[in-house]
Parts: C-alpha cells; structure tokens; sequence
C-alpha cells in the first residue's frame, strides 16, 4: 500500500514537473514569434531574402562584413537600383554601402556599383554589403534601411535577424542553395584538368599574345595587361594612376579556367575562358580559388 501511495505521488510530481517545463517552453515560444514580429522583412515592392554576418571578414580596424541580400519587384514604377543604393542604420549609427568586396559569386545576387533598371512585373535580386563594428552587433538593436527614393519605406530588421556564418561559401548555400549548389557543380566540373588537344589547343590560342581588362579599384580606375609566352609563363602588368606593377608565374589548364600561380606567393588566380566561334575568349572578372573576385 505505502509503494501504491509512493508510487502515486512520484507521478503527480512528474506531471507538476512536465506542466510547468511546457509553460516554460510557451512563454520562450512566444517571445521569439514576438521578436519575429518586431521585424517587417518587405513592403510593395523589396523583399529582404537574408542578412548575413561573415564570420571569415576582418580588417585593421575590427571591422565586420555584412551583407543584405534582398529581391527587387516594381509594382506601379520602373526603379533604378545599384548595390549602393541603401544605407544600413543600426540604431542611431549609419553605415555606408561598399563595392569592390569579396562577394557571395555562387548565387545570382547583383553586386555593382553600377545602375540596373528594374521594369514593371520583372524582379532582381540584390546584394549590399556594410562593414558594422562589432559593438553595433549585439542583439535587440534595431535596423533600418535608408535611400532617396525611399524604396525601403516601412523595412525594419533587428540584429537578431543577422544570420551568422562560416564563409563565403556557407552564406551563398543558405540564401540561395539551389542555385549555389548547381553553380559549385558547375565549378568542380570548370576545375578538372582539361585534356591534351584542350590544353594544346589553348596553349596555342594564347601565347605570344596578351589580354587587356579594365575595372575599378575603389574610385580609382586600373587596367590589367595579361601577357602569356611559352612553354606556361605569364606576367601581368597593372597599371593605376599613372604607376605600373608586374607580376609573373605560371599557368595550368583546366575545362574552364586559365589558372595563374604567381611566382612570389602561393595564390592561385582563376582566369575563366571560353570559345566562341572557334576563338578563345578571356572572361571578366576572375577569382581566386574560384570565389573571390579579383578582377
């Protein structure tokens, strides 16, 4: 009888127990749909598909790398859009808009400094990118997003909406892993060794010549000269301001890069290629290991 009652009153304190773990459990479930709620991720016309903290950035003055990916869909106007267009502001601190930055290449976000048009019933999808002191990061800030055509009326994000991640890599699979799945695929296949009659073929197409490439650094105007000579050397020569650098090394073949390894560092430059009409083409931009942008 007394093991009967014993065992009884185990019970009731289990389900005492369990009850107040689920009240517990609703109340943390409600905050969190609240602080869901205290963000609106889009108006009319932009969509905010993710914001990101780059866990791979950093620079001399301790400064982050964030970037807003968002989709564009005009609804009663056609819209000129750069990735300069809005500004981040974290509370009361505003952060400008950057270009020229390593970027997430595997998914299909614009990143320029310069304007698209965006039409009636057509879409773009957008990348921005911020440098945030980490002081500006910490949870319950809130974050508005600014432009003179006030597109971004009415968004409101807070830094509990930025999503942190390893690299690069892991951002462009999480905010757009269809296409950055197919597009790593694509790159596996563009960094296999080519073989022999395309490693000739394009051996014989490009030495003894030289490619020109134009871009911006900055503000500042540069102008790359890629000259390739037998049997795999190349030297690239740039020029800015007025003042030129050069660099040599070598170069391999792969089914879709040129790639150049320079001679006084182990980095590897991914030079894209491809054939048109039966003449080599040298592709702008090119990236290191793939990824980053060069130029």
């Amino acid at each position: 009888m007394k093991k009967n009652i014993l065992k009884i009153l185990l019970t009731i304190i289990i389900c005492i127990t369990l009850i107040g773990c689920e009240k517990e459990s609703g109340t943390n479930n409600t905050k969190n749909s609240k602080e869901n709620n205290d963000s609106k991720m889009s108006n009319s016309i932009i969509t905010v598909d993710g914001i990101y903290l780059n866990n791979e950035y950093s620079d001399n003055d301790n400064l982050r790398q964030v970037i807003l990916f968002y989709t564009l869909k005009p609804n009663d106007e056609n819209i000129e859009i750069s990735s300069k267009t809005f500004k981040l502001k974290i509370n009361k601190n505003e952060y400008e808009p950057l270009t020229n930055q390593e970027t997430p290449n595997l998914t299909q976000y614009y990143y320029s400094e310069f304007i698209e048009n965006v039409y009636i019933d057509n879409s773009l999808k957008v990348a921005t990118i911020f440098k945030v002191p980490d002081g500006d990061l910490k949870n319950g800030k809130e974050i508005t997003l600014s432009d003179f055509k006030n597109y971004a009326n009415g968004i409101k994000l807070k830094t509990d909406d930025i999503k942190e991640m390893d690299n690069l890599t892991s951002i462009s699979l999480d905010v757009d892993k269809e296409y950055s799945t197919k597009r790593q695929e694509e790159e596996k296949e563009k960094l296999t060794e080519a073989d022999t009659e395309t490693i000739n073929k394009v051996k014989n197409d490009i030495n003894g010549y030289y490619f020109n490439f134009n871009a911006f650094v900055g503000q500042a105007y540069t102008k790359y000269e890629l000259e390739f000579s037998e049997p795999n050397n190349f030297k690239v020569t740039t020029t800015m301001s007025g003042a030129s650098l050069t660099n040599e090394g070598t170069y391999r073949i792969t089914k879709g890069y040129i790639i150049l390894h320079y001679n006084s560092n182990s980095k590897e430059v991914n030079a894209p290629y491809s054939y048109e009409t039966g003449e080599i083409t040298m592709e702008n931009p090119f990236y290191s290991n793939g990824s980053d942008e060069i130029f």
